[in-house]
């Protein structure tokens, strides 16, 4: 796969980069509450509801890059599967940390996803 065609995966790592950086600036400097429903947070926090979208964005990325990475070389294939597999833990960390009234320990998993999301893309984008 030439470089035009790891395009997506490029802009997906700009994308996974700008929804963690828009993470952290939730985690300092938004004081949400610490307990509401998924659809409050969304509607009471405009800027959790765009972190909320990028993330689903990505993730809908991620997915369509494991399909189109199926018949490419392994290390872009299975980097590709590693990073929607870190975009999903990362979702899920996510979800589970408004739901579960902001409990640290999802926080981190969402950043160990996006971690994990990283280093699957860096690996699938090393192939010749």
């Amino acid at each position: 796969m030439n470089i035009k065609n790891k395009i997506p995966i490029h802009a997906n790592l700009g994308l996974i980069f700008l929804e963690f950086l828009i993470g952290n600036y939730i985690s300092i400097f938004i004081n949400i509450g610490s307990k509401g429903s998924f659809m409050y947070y969304l509607s009471s926090y405009p800027i959790i509801a765009i972190h909320a979208m990028l993330g689903g964005l990505i993730f809908i990325i991620s997915l369509v890059l494991v399909g189109l990475t199926f018949k490419s070389g392994k290390r872009l294939f299975y980097g590709s599967i590693i990073g929607f597999l870190g975009v999903l833990l990362a979702v899920i960390g996510g979800y589970e940390y408004l739901m579960s009234g902001l409990i640290g320990s999802f926080s981190f998993l969402m950043a160990l996803g996006f971690l994990i999301a990283i280093s699957g893309y860096i690996m699938a984008l090393l192939e010749n």
